[in-house]
């Protein structure tokens, strides 16, 4: 274990800024565990950080993204109206949830998202995406319900984000990945404030993460527009069914269970 913190602030913020980058996602899916793991903050703690910290990322990718073409602006504002919605009310549940079940669920439903992508037939539902007017709904009503789940976990929404647009869509990989990351600005900003109110953000440590991030953000950006998009959707797949399986399977840490136990004594006493 490091002495000094700031070395694992930074060592946090270069693998979360270059998985940004690269797979179109915030980046809280690798800060929080690593952040629960290596740092004294309780998991809720870590995720209103994190969701800090995913503010700066996702905006320096997007603009990388931008500049090479890779954003349907559109999409990304009707996905943001729900998403902005959804993220206040995930931010404001989360302290009513026990961190251990929400977690488990959330990693077995990636795990299982991961193994789609992975399987080489094409989308099955992708006619969601031409519906003329309708599509403007399902896509802010996908906006909604990813939003929550961002609020909830401390996580920008692309992990989720990308394989919906992908699969239920069929918006191709690059575009998706670019969508994804502006769609997380505001639903960002959004969780992020609520967890501030709430006590669950460490304003200490965000500026160094955030300093390193925002440098292997432009790399992990740059390098995805290398990939065939058939390649990056497979790897982005491995990696879904890699960190399903991690949070689907892990036991809690003693001071995650010692955090759960007034949130719980709380729910009983509403």
């Amino acid at each position: 274990m490091f002495k000094d913190k700031r070395v694992i602030y930074i060592v946090i913020g270069i693998v979360a800024g270059l998985l940004s980058g690269l797979m179109g996602v915030g980046g809280g899916v690798i800060m929080v565990p690593l952040m629960v793991l290596l740092l004294p903050f309780t998991q809720h703690q870590a995720h209103g950080t994190s969701l800090a910290v995913v503010m700066f990322t996702a905006v320096v990718s997007a603009i990388t993204y931008g500049w090479l073409g890779s954003i349907d602006f559109i999409l990304a504002l009707e996905l943001a109206v729900g998403g902005m919605a959804g993220a206040r009310v995930g931010a404001l549940w989360v302290n009513r949830i026990p961190a251990l079940q929400l977690r488990r669920i959330f990693g077995g439903f990636i795990f299982l998202v991961g193994l789609r992508m992975i399987l080489p037939s094409p989308p099955a539902m992708a006619w969601l995406g031409h519906l003329g007017w309708l599509s403007v709904l399902v896509s802010v009503l996908i906006g909604l319900i990813i939003g929550m789940l961002s609020g909830m976990l401390g996580v920008g929404g692309g992990i989720v984000l990308v394989p919906t647009l992908v699969l239920l869509l069929g918006t191709q990989q690059h575009i998706a990945q670019g969508v994804s990351l502006v769609y997380m600005i505001p639903t960002a900003i959004v969780g992020a404030y609520t967890h501030y109110h709430k006590g669950n953000v460490i304003k200490s440590t965000v500026p160094w993460i955030v300093g390193a991030s925002v440098l292997t953000a432009v790399i992990g950006s740059s390098l995805a527009h290398v990939l065939p998009a058939a390649q990056l959707r497979e790897i982005f797949g491995v990696f879904l069914a890699l960190v399903g399986l991690q949070m689907a399977l892990t036991k809690p840490a003693k001071k995650q269970k010692a955090e759960e136990k007034p949130i719980a004594r709380a729910a009983a006493a509403r």
